[in-house]
């Protein structure tokens, strides 16, 4: 019997193995040593390693860039912003984390803005979550856009909408049906689609009423 030590096939199995696993654990040291990098005296030093993160698209460097987008430097909190925008997907999670928990506006409206330019899907009930709950109208109309840049909204978004006590919101559901700015998803049955065009009949507002 063929020793498998010496069978090429089974080498070239180890091989591989040892490359992914070096490559590995090469990834995650050098994305730790420029998570170091982040918290340099020089901002341009920030700067070179939030680009280098952003290159990794790991999820592991989320996090550490989305406390950048806190930085004292306007430029390092602009470089953050597109190097969560670049990691893409990976950075959905813990950008939705941050758009829940954390308590300032403005780290609020730039998280969405950079949902919006991911475009996952994962970020849509958060975002109509925020829409409800924020307090400040400030935030709203960065809401609005990124949710329509995402599109694929539930039609009960819209049903909730065109029924809203306030003005605004009922605005923003009207202009979005009207210009055709988002596609809405409706699931199983018709039953939803004719509940939005019935609530839309039911309004006062022509624009609704010929969506």
């Amino acid at each position: 019997m063929k020793n498998r030590t010496t069978d090429p096939f089974f080498t070239l199995l180890f091989l591989i193995y040892f490359a992914i696993n070096f490559l590995g654990c090469s990834q995650q040291n050098n994305i730790a040593a420029l998570i170091q990098k982040l918290e340099h005296d020089d901002p341009e030093v920030r700067i070179k390693a939030i680009i280098s993160l952003g290159k990794t698209k790991d999820t592991h460097a989320a996090e550490p860039l989305i406390n950048k987008l806190k930085d004292t430097n306007s430029n390092v909190r602009l470089y953050a912003t597109n190097a969560l925008i670049e990691i893409g997907a990976p950075a959905v999670e813990p950008l939705i984390v941050a758009l829940k928990n954390d308590t300032s506006l403005d780290m609020r409206n730039t998280v969405t803005i950079i949902l919006g330019e991911i475009r996952d899907a994962r970020a849509i009930e958060p975002l109509i979550a925020a829409l409800y709950n924020e307090c400040d109208i400030r935030i709203h109309k960065t809401i609005e856009e990124s949710l329509e840049k995402i599109g694929n909204l539930p039609t009960q978004v819209f049903i909730t909408e065109l029924t809203n006590k306030n003005n605004r919101f009922r605005k923003w559901a009207i202009d979005a049906l009207k210009s055709k700015k988002v596609n809405i998803m409706i699931k199983g049955d018709n039953a939803s689609a004719i509940h939005l065009f019935i609530t839309a009949l039911k309004t006062n507002n022509t624009d609704a009423q010929t969506y």
